[in-house]
């Protein structure tokens, strides 16, 4: 018989080999569940990356992030009192008191709110709702939910008619565009506009809508992306025309001069055709707006927002002044805002016919024709919004939870309107703002989040030798 310490080995060792036994087999079928759920590919697995961290509802991932409101879309009431916010992190439409500077009302509405608008009174907000196929129907008086509208897929950019009858809405996954019959409360069309539908807006006389697409269109091998801008006639509620916008996508966002002369929105230049050790010329990514003349056989422009050694990565959002004078755009990548002067804007295309206009789309010297302003902000500007009078420009700094104030006569930060949101900063919100700044590439040409959108994919195939072999697809980091 084995004397007691070895009956005392015995006791331990049986519970250990059998738990060694259970942890060889659960870690063969985790290794072939891991490689199943991400396509086959094989790498190592850990139970608790997924289970324990990366699941947003798990114990350890409560205890190491935050809710965080992340303001992302904005607009400012006819009076000028109010803002009204979408918060993209904790699904909330937030209204701030402009006068007292402070959080009124949080009203919770879908899955990652995107856009806004409002009925003329000023009495209702309608909010889209990108990943719960859904538009909120919020009584701003009341600060409470009355209606919740089915649409398309991924729902993003949204405008109403001039009567207050129609709502458009743009369903960037499914490709169209909803249109909603407010007095009836549902949607009664669906058009097909293009390849990931994303910035909308409605012309001053209220005959066209305007879209604006993140991914080109289909092209051919080693073809430059064409992405387009899609016009909507309001009275048909037909698609009537498409602009071809040349070598660039991602075109996020769009406004209109008040006088109806020129569209303008943010865009991408990919340069996905040519060797990656260009980037020292600015050769990989460039960023610019593009603007059309809004008439018939008007022009198409693209200018680049860089300069020849300083790059502002991720144009993201657009708004014109109430006097058609300057436009605001905010540059995600780098925490700044440009400031143009349109007039300028007008005179070049006044000078310069299509084919002059054409080779300027790659000329780093351009913005200091029309760029009158930089100024810095918090970290990841996305959303702008203007006051009616244009005096304030509003800022929504996606990762520093407030909305920084743009004096527009002094063209410095008078206020910073704090949302409330946690103040330490978490592993996975670090992680954002690293994700989404360029600082760390050459000359801040460009973040992850430039080829990754929304953590996803711009649809791009990079030929990063040139010579048309090696070629790399940009793939989702979802």
């Amino acid at each position: 018989m084995p004397n007691k310490r070895g009956r005392k080995i015995i006791i331990l060792g049986i519970p250990l080999v059998t738990l060694g036994i259970l942890f060889y087999i659960g870690h063969q079928w985790g290794t072939r569940h891991a490689q199943f759920i991400t396509g086959g590919t094989p790498h190592p697995s850990n139970c608790v990356s997924c289970h324990l961290y990366l699941d947003q509802d798990a114990q350890v991932a409560r205890i190491l992030d935050k809710t965080y409101v992340s303001p992302f879309k904005m607009l400012v009431s006819p009076e000028g009192e109010h803002l009204y916010i979408t918060a993209h992190e904790s699904n909330e439409f937030v209204i701030v008191d402009l006068k007292k500077g402070v959080v009124t009302s949080k009203i919770p509405v879908g899955t990652w709110p995107h856009s806004i608008a409002l009925s003329r009174d000023g009495e209702k907000a309608y909010v889209s709702n990108h990943w719960s196929e859904s538009i909120t129907v919020i009584d701003i008086s009341k600060a409470k939910v009355i209606d919740e509208i089915e649409v398309g897929s991924g729902p993003s950019g949204l405008v109403l008619d001039k009567e207050d009858r129609f709502l458009y809405v743009n369903n960037s996954f499914s490709g169209n565009m909803s249109i909603i019959d407010l007095k009836e409360g549902k949607e009664i069309r669906r058009i097909p506009t293009g390849n990931f539908p994303i910035g909308m807006a409605i012309s001053p006389d209220g005959k066209s809508v305007y879209v604006t697409h993140r991914r080109s269109r289909t092209v051919g091998f080693r073809e430059s992306p064409v992405t387009e801008v899609v016009i909507v006639d309001t009275r048909y509620q037909r698609v009537t025309g498409r602009k071809e916008i040349q070598a660039a996508h991602i075109l996020e966002n769009i406004d209109f001069t008040p006088s109806g002369d020129l569209a303008l929105f943010t865009l991408i230049r990919p340069k996905n055709l040519v060797p990656s050790t260009q980037i020292e010329r600015g050769f990989m990514i460039t960023e610019g707006i593009g603007i059309i003349e809004n008439r018939e056989d008007g022009k198409i422009a693209q200018l680049l927002l860089d300069e020849p050694n300083r790059y502002f990565a991720d144009p993201y959002d657009i708004v014109v002044a109430p006097d058609g004078q300057k436009a605001y755009i905010s540059h995600a990548g780098v925490d700044y805002v440009s400031v143009l002067d349109l007039n300028s804007v007008r005179e070049i295309l006044a000078q310069n016919d299509q084919v002059a206009l054409n080779r300027m789309a790659n000329h780093l010297g351009m913005s200091r024709r029309f760029v009158s302003e930089r100024i810095k902000t918090g970290a990841n500007p996305k959303g702008l919004a203007i006051s009616p009078d244009g005096q304030f420009v509003y800022i929504a700094e996606r990762f520093a939870d407030e909305v920084s104030v743009l004096d527009t006569r002094s063209m410095e930060i008078a206020a910073h309107l704090d949302l409330g949101g946690p103040r330490v900063i978490t592993q996975v919100r670090q992680g954002g703002r690293l994700f989404f700044n360029a600082a760390r590439t050459f000359q801040e040409q460009y973040s992850c989040s430039t080829c990754h959108p929304d953590g996803s994919e711009d649809g791009i195939t990079w030929d990063l030798t040139g010579t048309g072999r090696n070629l790399e697809n940009t793939i989702s980091l979802r």
